[in-house]
Order: C-alpha cells, then sequence, then structure tokens
C-alpha cells in the first residue's frame, strides 16, 4: 500500500540538554512522554522490541494509537497501520524539543516526589546566615513562576514549595524595604544564584540556581508605628 505523508501535532521532548538535535535516534526518545500542549492523546510510549522501534499512545486513560516509529536527520517519523505516516520536525531547547515555533510540546514523564524534607535542609542552611531575622514556621506553599520555552515566549508553573516569613522593623542597618532585600540578595548571590529577571515584580524578585528558586516578597504592614515595619515571605523550591 502506498504510504502516505501528513503534518501532525506532536513534539517530542529529549532529556539530554546538551545533545544537539542533529545527533538524535530512535534510542533519544525511547520512554514515557506526557502531552503538555498541542498532542492529539495525552502520555506517548517508544520503546525498542525484535520488530524494531515502536510507539503507542494513552487517552482517556485507554490506547489510542500504535505503530512504529523513525527519528532521522530531526526528523520523527511515525508510520500507522494503513499506511499513513506523520512526519515532525524536532527542535531541541534545554530540556524540551518544540514543534511550530513552540506552540506544541511534550515533556519527559516522570513520578511525582515529594521534596519537601529535602527543601527544609536546603532552606535550614540558607537561614543560618540571618540569626537576627527571626522567620518563624516553614510552611508548604504553592506559588507561581514563569518558564521560559521558546524566544520570548513562558508558561507559569505552580511550584510546590515552602514558605517562611517575618516582619522586620526598620531601625539600624536596615533603613528601608530595599536594604533587607539587598541583604538576603547577596547571599544568594555569593551562593550561585542569580537574579531571574522574567520573576522581577515591584514587591518580588526571584533568584534560581540550577535547581532551586528562591521568591523574596516584600511589603509594608499595617502598622502605624514608629519605627516602621515591613513584612518580607520568602518562597523556596525547586524548578523541576
Amino acid at each position: 500500500m502506498k504510504t502516505i505523508f501528513k503534518i501532525c501535532t506532536l513534539s517530542i521532548l529529549i532529556i539530554s540538554c546538551s545533545q544537539n538535535k542533529n545527533q538524535l535516534t530512535e534510542n533519544s526518545i525511547i520512554g514515557q512522554w506526557e502531552c503538555v500542549s498541542g498532542c492529539d492523546a495525552e502520555f506517548y510510549v517508544f520503546s525498542e522490541s525484535k520488530a524494531g522501534f515502536e510507539f503507542y499512545n494513552y487517552k482517556n486513560q485507554k490506547i489510542f494509537q500504535t505503530g512504529e516509529y523513525q527519528l532521522k536527520d530531526s526528523l520523527l517519523t511515525l508510520f500507522y497501520p494503513g499506511g499513513v505516516s506523520c512526519i515532525f520536525l524536532i527542535e531541541l531547547k534545554n530540556d524540551s524539543i518544540f514543534l511550530n515555533n513552540g506552540t506544541i510540546k511534550l515533556k519527559y514523564y516522570t513520578e511525582k516526589t515529594n521534596h519537601t524534607d529535602e527543601l527544609f535542609t536546603e532552606l535550614e542552611e540558607l537561614l543560618k546566615v540571618f540569626p537576627e531575622l527571626d522567620f518563624g514556621d516553614q510552611i508548604p506553599v504553592d506559588f507561581t513562576y514563569n518558564s521560559r520555552t521558546f524566544d520570548d515566549k513562558y508558561e507559569t508553573l505552580t511550584i510546590a514549595g515552602i514558605k517562611i516569613e517575618t516582619n522586620v522593623i526598620l531601625a539600624g542597618e536596615f533603613v528601608n524595604a530595599s536594604d533587607v532585600v539587598n541583604k538576603i540578595s547577596n547571599v544568594l548571590t555569593e551562593q550561585g544564584f542569580t537574579l531571574d529577571e522574567l520573576n522581577v515584580s515591584e514587591v518580588c524578585s526571584t533568584y534560581t540556581n540550577e535547581t532551586l528558586i528562591v521568591q523574596i516578597c516584600s511589603s509594608e504592614t499595617n502598622n502605624n508605628e514608629i519605627p516602621k515595619e515591613i513584612n518580607i515571605i520568602i518562597n523556596f523550591g525547586f524548578i523541576n
């Protein structure tokens, strides 16, 4: 039967951030992948068997499509039963591959784990350098983070992290709110964090390293007493 080729809506993510898109092979995408946007199904599974490289996908917890696949010269071809094939141009950027200028994305699927204990440990180490600031309890919190995807585009993620909070009296070395924020920011910079300009607002600044996000937010309290106080909130979480 004559093979029919058509352009389909799907993109593939590759785990290796350093791998060049021209080096991709069928083995590069073996595993289970979750659709982020623009796909026909919810999960895609690529595997190798004695018959060759095969794929199947899930929709509504049921197998939706099956077939074979080929990955060569930055082109992914899915071969469906009946002689129909779909061809995809794959582009690798950071830990993702985008199709159609980043409008379609598939993400490598991993089991979600609870990083709360690890976050507590990381934050305890950070707070040791601020003995004069009483941040009180560390509590779980969800906060938003804008993650770059393609060129000037980004997606807003919800980060499951922890929060600490304190009120700081503006006196002595702390003349205004920026003095407090700058002290915390300087320590983060010394520890290898960099300012994430995509996540800076009038009240919050965000710093990241390879795996962690630290968001510092400040606001004046409603206390009219002198000296004034400001409220400091630090949200702390993993990027992935």
